[in-house]
């Protein structure tokens, strides 16, 4: 449900996803209008001795994450906001009071808990 809102967001302001772009391809196409703002160089480690001699672009791999873009600033509600990760309690207690108070202090989600959890009970060994 929050993922299918989060998209609806980006469609609705006129977004979509990311698209990634072999290297060697990238260096020869002439993207029009917008486009350059969903368009991001594919240059994995992975790639052969030859590819990489293709182009100067770095080294670099996506396939872990699915990113969404839009051209323009992305304009939204405090209520639209699922959730915020901070690092620990101390970003917390910086992030501004009135901000916290618009979106909700439950939609804080601080990664120091997550990590205390998981040096108590290690998920990941099971």
């Amino acid at each position: 449900m929050e993922l299918d809102l989060t998209r609806n967001l980006y469609i609705v302001a006129g977004g979509g996803p990311a698209y990634y772009v072999r290297a060697d391809y990238f260096d020869h196409q002439q993207w029009s209008g917008n486009a350059m703002t969903f368009v991001t160089p594919f240059w994995p480690k992975y790639a052969s001795q030859k590819q990489k001699e293709q182009t100067t672009f770095p080294l670099c791999d996506y396939t872990h994450e699915r990113e969404w873009r839009i051209p323009h600033d992305l304009t939204f509600d405090y209520n639209d906001i699922e959730f915020i990760v901070l690092e620990n309690y101390k970003d917390m207690a910086q992030f501004p009071q009135e901000l916290k108070d618009a979106i909700g202090r439950e939609k804080f989600l601080l990664m120091d808990n997550y990590t205390k959890i998981e040096t108590l009970w290690p998920v990941h060994n099971l």
